[in-house]
């Protein structure tokens, strides 16, 4: 009995000595990291994620995503009938790229969309009801970047504006993934795409995407930003939803796989909640990337034990955010 007191009282002691000399680990993995702009940089870009609430207005995404998704491309597959009404082969291949944008989802998603029909003023009037019902995540996205950006309230714009620009922007986003899903369309449907043409169409996938996403920022920001303090995260979070594009087929799978085990038919919706907040991490992410290079908010402490210059500023700018939304 007394070996056993003996060695639960050793056990004690070093795990009272593992605890102890945790936060001292924590503490030089922190000055280490502040020491180098390739990990600084990225815990800077992380903790202002986390301070902006980032993982909110994901979920914000998501939810209007699944509501503003069906109307959306309801109005995708509209214009596509009316820009290509005769070549059937080619329309039907350019409906069938931006299905497959949605992996594992699309072709299921294709098979409930429809086209809007009507006369000239019947389609119209569809069309600006059916964008005006998918306006949720553009709008989601207005708060957010404005927030990330410091924009009082007072400031942002109001209920019709917020709207119209939500319209511009949408008009934006659309037209230019419309382009590259045209562009994609036509190189399958002339040539075979493999190969240098193949690569080329990477390429300019993601130089449209980052392209798209410049412009989103600028559009959608109330502050007056120059397009130069924009484009690191344009860049960026182009590059990722291209990888996310390619890759994400692979995740999304086994995450409909599993749900479908718990949740039947709606493992469909659930898989593409998650792929929306996946999409959402990305633009969210490389808009911090651009608010913390353009305000120099690095190196940072995550610890918070050791506050840095870059961390007083951040603290003291969402306090004054804050003080500004009351």
């Amino acid at each position: 009995m007394s070996d056993e007191r003996d060695e639960a009282s050793g056990v004690r002691e070093r795990l009272d000595t593992a605890r102890s000399a945790l936060p001292q680990l924590q503490d030089r993995i922190d000055r280490l990291q502040q020491r180098f702009a390739v990990t600084a940089f990225p815990v800077g870009v992380w903790l202002r994620y986390r301070e902006d609430r980032g993982h909110e207005y994901a979920a914000l995404w998501s939810y209007y995503g699944i509501f503003s998704l069906f109307p959306l491309l309801m109005v995708l597959t509209t214009v596509v009938g009316y820009l290509f009404p005769k070549d059937s082969e080619l329309r039907r291949q350019i409906v069938a790229e931006v299905y497959e944008r949605i992996p594992v989802l699309g072709p299921h998603i294709q098979e409930q969309i429809e086209s809007i029909q009507g006369n000239g003023w019947a389609l119209l009037i569809g069309i600006v009801i059916a964008l005006w019902a998918g306006l949720g995540v553009v709008q989601a996205s207005q708060d957010a970047f404005n927030l990330m950006w410091g924009v009082p309230i007072v400031d942002r714009p109001g209920f019709v504006p917020k709207r119209l620009r939500s319209l511009g922007a949408l008009a934006i986003i659309g037209g230019g993934l419309l382009v590259a899903t045209v562009a994609s369309a036509v190189v399958a449907f002339v040539i075979d795409a493999s190969g240098p043409a193949r690569v080329a169409g990477w390429v300019a996938s993601t130089a449209i995407n980052a392209a798209v996403l410049l412009a989103s920022f600028k559009v959608l920001t109330e502050a007056p930003l120059r397009w130069r303090a924009l484009l690191p995260g344009a860049l960026i979070a182009g590059v990722a939803l291209w990888l996310l594009q390619m890759l994400g087929g692979f995740y999304l799978s086994g995450v409909v796989a599993g749900a479908s085990e718990v949740y039947g038919a709606f493992a469909a919706v659930i898989g593409l909640m998650v792929w929306m907040a996946l999409l959402a991490r990305v633009v969210l992410y490389g808009a911090e990337v651009n608010v913390v290079a353009a305000k120099r908010l690095w190196p940072r402490s995550f610890t918070g034990k050791l506050p840095t210059d870059a961390d007083e500023r951040s603290f003291a700018e969402l306090s004054e955010r804050d003080i500004r939304r009351l």
